[in-house]
């Protein structure tokens, strides 16, 4: 049904005063003049009202004064329409607004008025045309716990803004224009997440996030840090962190990365250019379970580096530059550890054997193992059916390797760390010699009896 004016509704349709569902939508509404929405002064059981994709333009008092009746309407939507103006004075009637949708229109600001909508929980004003987000902004809005402003051009965000909204979990502003968070100082006990991808940050300061005490996830993937912190302050969080850099430009991992964050949970620092990482980079972040480092330029992991991470569920580096891992990684990493190291240039020398005898430990599936890339007699053959040299050790770790010849025997590294299948080899190779010395002694009894 397409509609010009809101007025052709009442000339197809009668609607019920007791109806709680409405939708206007895809309607190409573009106009309201006075009288127009007289039907809405009489649906006083309407909780969803929609004008979803249609191009109004402006709504100013002609649509308020209709819906003083609306008493208990819990959902309002006028996404994809053309406001550049939302009076937020005139929806003061809706006490009993819990969700307002306003996203893909033309606004410009947030207002500076008196929202003052009580119940309103979920606010939605993506994909407009909002610059900045100041301190007094949304005032009445106490119970908002969701706020959506992504995909705006929002170059200026006051963290004392966050006063007004004491009770705000979900805070989304990726897709903007910010270089930093400005005017610290600021106590919020029930923010949890927090979305700052695809904007512009170069660098992370903490001291934006000092006062947040509930934070359990910040995204910065998808920005320009390439630095670590400047700043001592450190966050004290009373719940563990997200904490995502993926998609930036970080070359080098250090401790002063993470310093500042000492209750990180699960990071992921993938797809950027690291290439070094020191040895003590995980130092202060020991309750880490989950670490993502996968698609970078990483050539060498530091033996020690997960020395002190005893939680650790999950390491991915796949698609990295690694070709040798130092036996010491072992030593320190648990067999219930998934460690992704696929798509890594892995040399199958001697070097492979304590990697070879943790996975068959642990609890991977054979599908995730990594393959070889050289020796060429090697390449793209899974790791832990390589066959080695049978004098491969510790001790002759990074051996180099040439194709197996009647002088040089190989052993299966299925027989360098037992597993199902090579207990039953030996198991066949014990009956087979118990049964040839079985014959050697017989025969040897027959031979002295004649």
């Amino acid at each position: 049904m397409k509609l010009k004016r809101a007025s052709e509704l009442g000339d197809e349709l009668e609607i019920s005063k007791s109806v709680e569902t409405l939708l206007i939508a895809n309607s190409n509404v573009s106009f309201i003049e006075n009288g127009d929405w007289n039907f809405l002064s009489n649906l006083t059981s309407l909780k969803y009202l929609s004008f979803y994709n249609n191009n109004i333009t402006n709504l100013l008092e002609l649509m308020s004064v209709y819906m003083t009746n609306l008493d208990i309407l819990e959902t309002l939507t006028i996404s994809i329409n053309r406001l550049s103006v939302f009076p937020v004075e005139k929806f003061t009637v809706l006490k009993r607004l819990k969700y307002l949708d306003l996203h893909c229109n033309q606004l410009q600001t947030l207002g500076e008025g008196q929202w003052n909508l009580p119940f309103l929980n979920h606010l939605h004003l993506e994909n407009n045309k909002i610059t900045s987000v100041k301190v007094g902004q949304l005032k009445g809005l106490r119970n908002l716990t969701d706020l959506y402003l992504s995909n705006n051009r929002i170059t200026y965000f006051s963290l004392k803004f966050l006063d007004s909204v004491p009770k705000l979990q979900f805070l989304v502003l990726s897709h903007n224009r910010l270089l930093q968070l400005r005017e610290y100082s600021v106590v919020h006990t029930s923010l949890r997440h927090i979305n700052l991808q695809n904007n512009f940050f170069e660098s992370l300061s903490p001291e934006g996030f000092v006062g947040l005490t509930a934070l359990e996830s910040i995204l910065l993937s998808t920005n320009q840090i390439k630095d670590p912190p400047t700043t001592n302050r450190d966050i004290n969080v009373t719940v563990g962190i997200r904490l995502s850099f993926q998609l930036n430009k970080i070359q080098h991992l250090s401790p002063l990365f993470f310093d500042n964050f000492p209750n990180i949970l699960s990071l992921s620092v993938s797809e950027n250019r690291i290439s070094h990482i020191e040895d003590n980079t995980f130092r202060s972040v020991t309750n880490i379970t989950s670490l993502n480092m996968g698609q970078n330029k990483i050539h060498t992991i530091p033996g020690n580096l997960f020395k002190h991470l005893h939680q650790l569920s999950v390491i991915r580096l796949a698609h990295n530059r690694i070709s040798v891992l130092d036996p010491d990684i072992f030593k320190s990493l648990s067999t219930q550890t998934g460690l992704y190291l696929k798509y890594n240039p892995i040399v199958c020398n001697c070097s492979v054997v304590p990697l070879i005898k943790w996975l068959n430990r642990a609890i991977m599936s054979r599908a995730d193992y990594p393959k070889c890339q050289s020796p060429e007699f090697l390449q793209n053959q899974t790791i832990h059916l390589a066959e080695l040299p049978n004098n491969c050790s510790n001790e002759g770790a990074g051996r180099d390797l040439s194709p197996v010849s009647d002088a040089t025997q190989a052993i299966p590294t299925s027989l360098l760390v037992p597993n199902n299948t090579s207990y039953v080899k030996l198991t066949l190779i014990c009956v087979g010699l118990c049964i040839t010395r079985y014959f050697m002694v017989a025969y040897a009894w027959f031979d002295n009896s004649r």
